[in-house]
């Protein structure tokens, strides 16, 4: 999730709740919801990105103006490149990523998904990474 987005789900809420969402913002001052690809609000249920503002999120990039740009609104609402839709109850469920990849030591590596073994009980996919030179 984002930097600083910190979510629960309680001991009371369904398995599926449980398994199946990153829960609801623990702090009540975060301020979260879906945007499209251009910036604007997406009604409850869609798959957008996450867009997030909150006393523990993170504010920006040092002395980066060109990354702050493209990181945030004219808001201040932080885009983390998680794609995620939010349920009636508020529950944030993880759909993906804008972008499936990670930067160690400045080199872009794509990630690989994988079905997880059919032997796994949770299933679903695998983002591995590691392949030195592919």
């Amino acid at each position: 999730m984002a930097e600083g987005l910190v979510n629960y789900t309680r001991l009371d809420d369904s398995a599926e709740k449980i398994i199946h969402t990153q829960g609801y913002p623990m702090c009540p001052d975060d301020e979260v919801w879906v945007a499209d690809a251009e910036g604007n609000p997406l009604p409850q249920g869609e798959v957008g990105r996450l867009m997030t503002r909150g006393p523990y999120t993170f504010r920006g990039y040092y002395k980066s103006p060109q990354h702050n740009a493209s990181a945030f609104d004219a808001n201040g609402f932080y885009c983390s490149g998680d794609l995620i839709s939010i349920d009636p109850e508020g529950y944030i469920t993880v759909q993906g990523r804008e972008k499936d990849q990670i930067q160690p030591w400045r080199r872009e590596d794509r990630c690989r998904r994988d079905r997880k073994p059919a032997a796994a009980p949770s299933g679903g996919d695998l983002c591995r990474t590691g392949e030195h030179g592919r």
